[in-house]
Formats: C-alpha cells, structure tokens, sequence
C-alpha cells in the first residue's frame, strides 16, 4: 500500500543556484507573456522502453522533496493493466530516484495526481476496465486506506487534493449518472481529515447539454478556481467561487480548440499558468492569467509531440519549487503508441 514515508529529512541546497542562474539567463524559451522555459526538456528516464509512462502528477514540500507520480502501463487503453508508479527526488527535479509501484495489479489504475498537505503525501487516481472507462474517483491520504468519493457509476479524477483557506480538503473529479449522456463536474470536500466526503456539482453537463471533464482545481488569493473540458474535444472552460465553494459561477469558455487535462498552477506571485493539448496539433499548449480568472492569452507550445504520435500530450503536471521557477513533467506519445515523460522548469520573468 502507498504510504508517506517519501517525505524525508531536508536536503542539501546546492541545487537552488543552478535553477535560479538558469532561469536568469536570456537563452531560455519564451513562454509569452511573461514565462520562460530555461532549457529545452529532457526525458525522464524512469520506465522500460517502449512502455506507456504518462498522466504525471507533482507534489513538493518546500525544502524537502518532489514526489512524481505516473501511470505506467503496457498501452494507453488496450491492456488495460496501468499501475501508479511514485519517485523522489531530493533535487528539484533534477535527478529522480527509487521509482516504486505503489498501486497495480487486477484492475487498470489511471491519472494519479499527488499533493503534500501538513508534511503527508495524499495521492488521487480512477480506475478502469474494458466495460466501464471510469470506475469510480479515489482518495488515499498516507498510509490509509483508499476512500472513494463519488457515488455515480461512472466517475474519474485527475487531479490532486487542494487544502481550502478554511483547512478543510477539496478534490475535484467528474462523471455522470446512469442513463445521463452528458458528464459533468463536482466538487468534493472532507471536513474530517479525508475519511469522509460530500460531492455538489459544480458544472452541470446535463442541463448545459455540454460535457464537463477532467476538472482542476486551485486557490487563488482566496478565490477557488475550477478549470476544465468545455466539451470533449473543443474547448477550456473555467467556473469560481469565491465563497469557499458554496457558490459557483456558470462555467466560462476561456480557450478555444483545447482539450485535455488543463493542468494548474499558481505561482506565488499570483500568475496562474495552465497546460493543455492543442485540438489541432494535439502539442501542449500553455496559457497565462494575471488577473485572477478572467482573461487567459495563449502563451506558446510547451512540447510538440513526434511525428505519428497518435494522442500527443499525454498531459502535464507542475510545481512551484523555488519563488518564481516551476518543475515541469510533461508526457507525449510516441508513434508506436508508447509514452515518454519529459521534464523541465518554468520561470517568470525576472521583475
């Protein structure tokens, strides 16, 4: 079973300068308006060739570890034999070591994504089958057991446990009803630690006649902010709240021909930064707010997938690791159907 015991005593911080000096350098790619990708990314050698290593998750406490956690699996949907793989690194993303399969074996787990709340590791996933894509959004905290937190027969999660202003945890995850064509977005929140959850729809795909999926969920100077499909393969929308979720805002187109998961991050500065694949050249795409929500300006191409590349982004994760500077695990499909995670990191401009 999973457990905590990857966050560990701090380490050496001789790592800090080099990313502060490549994030400082002129050379690096320009992510418009105001981020930099310091340095082409590079493979992420943690998984067999030729396997499918994709749907990437990042957790970081500050001043001790980086937590990746992937599905690695033999194909993307075929064999349906996917298990969540979590390595560690003590560096920043440096360098990445002890890749341990926490969770595999009779069922397909799918899209972990990982957070570090009070020093512990809590890490989200779905599982999968040839009969039902989606079987159901789970939440395990450290070393407990998983709890599930929907209650729809057919539901999925990709993206992490947030704490809320008021210290309650919040996830985000999506699915529909049985005999409902239409998915939808909810909002789950734990008053108790993660042992139990109450799940309001956030994003109501029925009643818009649009699919709502893979929802992600940050906190921005207090307001809560959920990114997500607008439609399954059309656009981002984005819904708010600024009353800790007991209201929500109707979900808002913010950008066109994209699709896929729209990674989030909120830098300290308060720029949000968001990932997702292009409709058209299916690359990761990235785009940058500066003024908590509302407008969203297309901000250049993170990774272009290889040529034949039959789903391209196999979607992203980041972190913040230092003021300013970003680590960035992005997957991309090869043309043979196999999945390369690459790695990087994202700064702002120097102010």
């Amino acid at each position: 079973m999973f457990t905590s015991a990857t966050i560990v005593a701090a380490p050496s911080r001789d790592y800090v300068q080099p990313l502060r000096a490549a994030a400082a350098q002129p050379r690096g790619i320009p992510i418009k308006p105001d981020v930099t990708l310091t340095a082409p990314l590079t493979p992420v050698a943690l998984s067999p060739a030729g396997s499918h290593a994709a749907f990437p998750g990042l957790a970081f406490t500050p001043g001790r570890t980086l937590d990746l956690a992937w599905r690695q699996g033999s194909d993307h949907v075929g064999r349906r034999d996917g298990q969540i793989v979590i390595a560690t690194s003590l560096d920043s993303g440096l360098s990445y070591h002890d890749p341990d399969a926490v969770l595999g074996g009779g069922t397909d787990y799918r899209d972990p994504s990982v957070s570090a709340i009070d020093d512990e590791l809590w890490l989200t996933y779905f599982t999968g089958s040839a009969s039902n894509a989606a079987q159901g959004a789970y939440v395990v905290r450290g070393d407990r057991p998983p709890v599930r937190i929907d209650s729809l027969p057919y539901a999925a999660i990709a993206a992490p446990v947030v704490e809320l202003p008021d210290g309650t945890v919040a996830a985000v995850y999506y699915g529909h009803a049985a005999g409902q064509a239409r998915d939808s977005v909810w909002f789950a929140r734990s008053t108790n630690g993660g042992a139990s959850w109450t799940s309001t729809r956030i994003a109501d795909g029925v009643a818009d006649g649009r699919d709502y999926q893979e929802p992600w969920l940050v906190v921005r100077d207090g307001t809560l902010h959920v990114l997500h499909r607008y439609g399954s393969w059309d656009s981002v929308g984005i819904t708010s709240s600024t009353d800790g979720g007991a209201h929500w805002t109707l979900p808002r187109k913010i950008l066109g021909h994209a699709t896929g998961r729209p990674t989030t991050l909120v830098y300290a500065s308060g720029t949000m930064l968001t990932i997702y694949r292009d409709t058209d050249t299916r690359a990761a795409e990235m785009a940058v707010n500066k003024d908590g929500g509302a407008n969203w300006v297309t901000s250049g191409t993170l990774l272009t997938p290889p040529t034949g590349s039959p789903l391209g982004m196999t979607y992203a994760a980041a972190v913040e690791v230092l003021p300013g500077v970003a680590h960035v695990v992005v997957g991309a499909e090869n043309a043979d159907g196999s999945s390369t995670l690459y790695r990087g990191w994202l700064a702002e401009a120097i102010r």
